[in-house]
């Protein structure tokens, strides 16, 4: 869970006061920001709400999963399935099993219950 971060409401002054070539303890003191890191997350926030700055993407990006992939027999005679189009896509666990059933070309695979 992502902690709250302590807002900082008045973002045009903020920016104003950083242009203008304030120190870091000038501002920290004039706007009551404890951490340096709490003080640049507060002119970030100024510079993005302003328009002088992108906004920066935020959170995951999901992985785009494969919906069809070739394998092949290997040596032994068995057929290796990578991990991201399997277990990834549908939350197998190893030790899972399956029944595997012809239908023509195809090979289908369902979990054993």
């Amino acid at each position: 869970m992502q902690r709250k971060k302590k807002e900082v409401r008045n973002t045009s002054a903020i920016l104003k006061t950083y242009t203008a070539g304030a120190t870091l303890t000038e501002l920290q003191d004039k706007f009551g920001i404890k951490g340096k890191s709490q003080l640049a997350s507060a002119v970030l926030d100024a510079l993005i709400k302003s328009g002088k700055m992108p906004a920066i993407a935020r959170g995951r990006v999901k992985k785009e999963l494969p919906t069809e992939f070739k394998v092949a027999v290997n040596l032994r005679g068995t057929i290796v399935l990578p991990k991201d189009a399997v277990s990834d896509a549908f939350h197998f666990t190893q030790g899972q099993a399956f029944i595997a059933r012809r239908r023509g070309k195809k090979i289908i695979l369902t979990l054993a219950e």
